[in-house]
Order: C-alpha cells, then structure tokens, then sequence
C-alpha cells in the first residue's frame, strides 16, 4: 500500500500502515524540507491533497520530516525512520567529491578499490539485501519495517538499491533516494 507523487519540486513517497492498535493511519517517511511555518502549512496541505486522491480513510497522518523543521505545527513522537541520514550532492568531478569526504572516508574507498569489490545496482538483488538487512538487525537490535515495505521503495523510480559484494559474498547494500 504505496504510493510516489511527484512533480518538478521533487517526490513524495507515502504509504497506509497498521498501528499497533490497528489504527490506519499515513505515513511520510523523509517528507519533504519544511524549513518554516508557511512551508509547514503548504506541505501537510499538500500531503492531506495526495492521500485524498488515494480515498484511504486514516485516523492521522504521520510525517518524518528531513531537517530540522518548524514543529509548531507537528506533534513530536518516536522515530521509525534512522537518526541519521547522509545527504550528498554529487555534483562536479571525482575528485573534487572526494576532496570534501573525511580522510578515513578516502581511505576506505581506496582500500575497496583494492579489495576487488564490486558494487551492483538495481532491485535484482533485493532478496540478498533484505537477508543481510534482517541479520543486521537482529545482531544490532533495531527494528525493521516488513519485508513489504522495502520491496515496495526498491520497486518505485525513487529509490535505487545498491549492493557491495566480493565475489559472490554480499557485503553491503545502501538504498538511495532520490529528490529533485
């Protein structure tokens, strides 16, 4: 149960959950920046729009907002989505994308380029990723969202899956969203 919207400003990917109480209500992971009051009141006006076109009845609406936001209109709870989120433009040569990264970050680059690893992108991987994904979790206790919800943001133009693997032993995986 997903849905993109998109238009020249950027995507808004959104989806019906199942509280615990099995209350429907929707969900905007990464919503778009609201930096303001006036941006707050045109994008929740924006986000009520959309799920009126899906004609889902929710008790609320959910928003993870990325940034730091002006909440005077948002009631704060806990995070599903984590802490921390890179946000990288990649714009301009190599070398100069490299130049900016921490010296421990080229370092790690290099070594990867020595190691033979190769990175593989697209979703023909996903069940890979997702087996690496829940072992992760278990063995660094986070919770995970179903396997539904992953396979639902891989699948949307959105969001690219990344894989690292050496030889035929998965490494890593990175999914990557795309706004803009």
């Amino acid at each position: 149960r997903v849905a993109i919207f998109g238009n020249e400003d950027g995507l808004i990917f959104l989806g019906i959950r199942q509280s615990v109480m099995g209350v429907a209500y929707w969900y905007f992971p990464r919503a778009p920046f609201i930096e303001n009051a006036a941006e707050t009141e045109m994008t929740i006006k924006a986000l009520e729009d959309a799920v009126k076109k899906i004609d889902r009845k929710a008790l609320f609406i959910r928003i993870e907002p990325v940034g730091s936001p002006d909440t005077s209109k948002l009631k704060a709870s806990i995070a599903i989505q984590p802490r921390e989120t890179l946000t990288l433009k990649l714009q301009g040569p190599a070398e100069a994308i490299l130049a900016q990264m921490h010296q421990k970050t080229r370092y790690n680059i290099k070594l990867a380029q020595k190691k033979d690893l190769t990175i593989k992108k697209g979703g023909e991987h996903t069940s890979a990723f997702l087996e690496l994904l829940e072992e992760t979790s278990a063995r660094d206790k986070f919770r995970l969202h179903d396997r539904n919800y992953y396979e639902a943001m891989i699948k949307s133009s959105a969001v690219e899956l990344a894989t690292v693997w050496q030889g035929d032993k998965l490494l890593a995986g990175s999914l990557m969203a795309y706004f803009g």
